[in-house]
């Protein structure tokens, strides 16, 4: 059971640092990655012994702030650089990641959430607190996943409508990604 728990708590850190390294590229690419990096700071500081729901509400708010100010950048500019449109390029490879990463841990957040439940009911005195501990991170996880699915999904749709505006290459799998919206 510890290490289901420390095998997701890895796969979601991994498809946060995905997120990040997206916001980085998208930063870079409009002159704001200064102001994004203050944002992301929060989500940098996530590591296995902070995730619980004021510390994962607080990474989602914080890369919603930091998607913010890319928008406001991307609005503003009509006419991308090379560069600029090779980043948002990068920027979405590294989204896409992140949502195939979000996507595959759906399920084992949820496996590790009934085998918690399971040993909850069984688990000795001695092993309560332990077991608690998992069946926490996994609650914590099942609500998390699906709510991070969202906003990485609608920062794709935002960089996907700008990068067919600007004539930016996507990612040959990112559309699909988005069905079932």
């Amino acid at each position: 059971l510890s290490a289901s728990k420390g095998s997701a708590v890895n796969a979601y850190l991994a498809s946060t640092q995905a997120l990040i390294l997206s916001l980085e590229k998208a930063a870079e690419a409009f002159g704001v990655k200064t102001e994004v990096l203050e944002k992301l700071a929060v989500v940098k500081s996530l590591k296995e012994g902070n995730i619980n729901d004021k510390d994962l509400e607080k990474a989602r708010k914080s890369s919603e702030e930091a998607q913010a100010i890319i928008k406001q950048k991307m609005s503003e500019t009509t006419v991308p650089s090379v560069e600029s449109k090779a980043l948002m390029a990068e920027s979405m490879i590294h989204l896409v990641d992140a949502i195939q990463k979000e996507t595959e841990l759906i399920g084992e957040v949820q496996s590790l959430s009934s085998q918690a439940q399971a040993a909850v009911s069984s688990a000795s005195p001695m092993e309560m607190l332990k077991v608690k501990d998992i069946a926490s991170t996994a609650l914590t996880l099942v609500k998390a996943v699906p709510m991070d699915l969202k906003l990485f999904k609608d920062i794709l749709s935002a960089y996907l409508m700008y990068a067919k505006a600007n004539n930016i290459a996507t990612p040959s799998n990112a559309s699909n990604l988005l069905k079932g919206e």
